[in-house]
């Protein structure tokens, strides 16, 4: 019998497992409940689907929870990108009388309620559900929620749901949750970001120096291990919001990575302003297999820098950048934005002159088009979105769910056709790091090849291909589970 039954995807080129669907599955599992999670569920087919949802949902199963943080990243409004998940999931609620529950940390509780399929939902959560996913399993009939449009909305983030140990926290893999050989795993070092970027609504930014957000030393050192033990793994995608927002985190990660019985590699998101600054904690990642590094520069115009939370001089971080390619073996990756405030025609037009440049430090260019969504809905907000006007921005129409913008500058239209125009030279000079090369690897590429693969369009069809063989195996291992086996003993 599975009680509670976890669907939830990784939305992205290649395969993740995601950290939170299996976090709150841990917790769920120290509490002596029997849980399935399971990963694909946005991408698998529908013959495939249903076959996982007869194995595990019976008239056993209490509760199926959608974990969406990262289900459909490409479409935010509509929870699935098929049509035939929900209604499978809606066929299945009315034969076994489950609660039907979705959840996410960067949740937007209106585009959840505004989706059309969803007649038949139980409860919604926002938030780091850590403690409230407890709270479910035993008081469902007795929780804290607010009403929002006939709903029944929960926020994991407020007391008395909120969780307070975040220090112990930990994710303990089972057979279950379908390991591959040499599996890059996501893993939580800390939760939130010191900083508050003006355009971030991402949870807990501006959450400070505070180890209230920062796991144990030796609760790192043992989940890598045991992992290891376990499973024989080595390569880990770090989920933090910010892995060096202080040299003593810096040094806390090379003291852990280099103290294991076994080499490790790694990967996950830095800011460039503060390695520049602390020029040593670039040879702390290094040796600690650092394999890769995405940065968020977010714009080369130092007004718009210091507009957002990121004021460091554009000279000195194209001089910092040259610094970091020559004196590591780490990728470096950079995401930018267009549309920020005070950002000119000239000045992304400059910005990309610079980033077309294929001599220049960067292994992965991206150019995003900013996004300002209405704050209705929403439990986490950026500043951008709390006063636009503030920051100089007009909204030109009526869109629902986000402002179409004019910065002062330009408009949001403009921006559209600036990245239409800069995203195919961007891609092919581009190569696989970070995130994206532990996610293909996960599909089957060979580690090292994916960290040297060109991104072309004859490359991307490749990989589809063999994506669907990864899917179509991971598919017939959930499906060779003995759902009769009991689960591994807690202490």
């Amino acid at each position: 019998m599975t009680e509670f039954v976890i669907l939830t995807d990784v939305y992205a080129l290649g395969y993740s497992k995601s950290a939170g669907a299996h976090r709150l599955a841990t917790v769920l599992r120290k509490h002596g409940v029997d849980v399935q999670v399971i990963d694909l569920a946005a991408r698998m087919s529908k013959d495939q689907l249903q076959k996982v949802m007869l194995k595990f949902i019976d008239a056993g199963t209490k509760f199926v929870a959608i974990s969406n943080t990262f289900l459909n990243v490409r479409f935010e409004y509509s929870l699935f990108p098929n049509n035939y998940s929900l209604e499978l999931i809606n066929q299945f609620k009315k034969v076994y009388d489950f609660k039907l529950i979705i959840g996410g940390n960067r949740n937007s509780t209106t585009s959840i309620i505004e989706n059309d399929y969803l007649n038949c939902i139980d409860l919604i959560v926002t938030g780091f559900a850590d403690q409230a996913i407890l709270d479910i399993y035993d008081n469902f009939d007795n929780l804290i929620t607010e009403d929002i449009m006939g709903y029944k909305v929960l926020h994991a983030d407020r007391l008395p749901y909120m969780f307070n140990d975040f220090p112990n926290s930990e994710i303990v893999w089972e057979h279950n949750d379908i390991i591959f050989p040499d599996e890059a795993l996501p893993i939580e070092i800390a939760r939130g970001c010191i900083f508050r970027c003006s355009f971030c609504f991402f949870p807990l930014n501006g959450a400070g120096h505070s180890k209230k957000y920062m796991r144990s030393e030796e609760n790192i050192r043992n989940e890598l291990i045991r992992n290891y033990e376990n499973f024989g793994i080595t390569k880990y995608d770090i989920m933090d919001d910010l892995l060096n927002d202080s040299v003593e985190k810096c040094e806390m990660l090379h003291r852990i990575f280099t103290s294991l019985p076994f080499d490790i590699k790694w990967t996950g998101y830095a800011r460039h302003d503060l390695m520049i600054s602390h020029p040593h904690t670039l040879d702390l990642f290094n040796e600690a297999g650092c394999t890769a590094l995405r940065f968020g520069i977010e714009t080369l115009n130092h007004e718009t820098g210091k507009a957002i939370g990121k004021g460091m001089p554009p000279e000195k971080t194209k001089k910092g950048l040259k610094w970091m390619r020559e004196n590591s073996d780490i990728g470096l990756g950079a995401s930018f934005i267009a549309g920020l405030p005070h950002e000119t025609k000239d000045s992304l037009k400059e910005l990309c002159d610079w980033l077309k440049d294929p001599d220049g430090p960067l292994h992965q260019k991206q150019l995003l088009v900013l996004s300002i969504p209405r704050v209705h809905g929403r439990e986490n907000k950026s500043k951008l979105m709390i006063d636009p006007d503030k920051y100089g921005y007009k909204d030109l129409s009526n869109n629902h769910h986000f402002i179409d913008w004019h910065n002062g500058h330009f408009s949001v239209y403009y921006a559209r056709e600036v990245y239409d125009d800069i995203w195919p030279v961007l891609k092919d000079q581009s190569v696989f790091i970070s995130h994206d090369a532990y996610r293909l690897h996960n599909v089957g590429y060979d580690f090292d090849f994916v960290h040297q693969a060109v991104m072309n369009n004859k490359a991307y069809g490749h990989m589809e291909n063999k994506f669907e063989l990864f899917k179509q195996s991971y598919f017939d291992k959930i499906m060779s589970i003995n759902t009769h086996e009991t689960q591994m003993e807690y202490t």
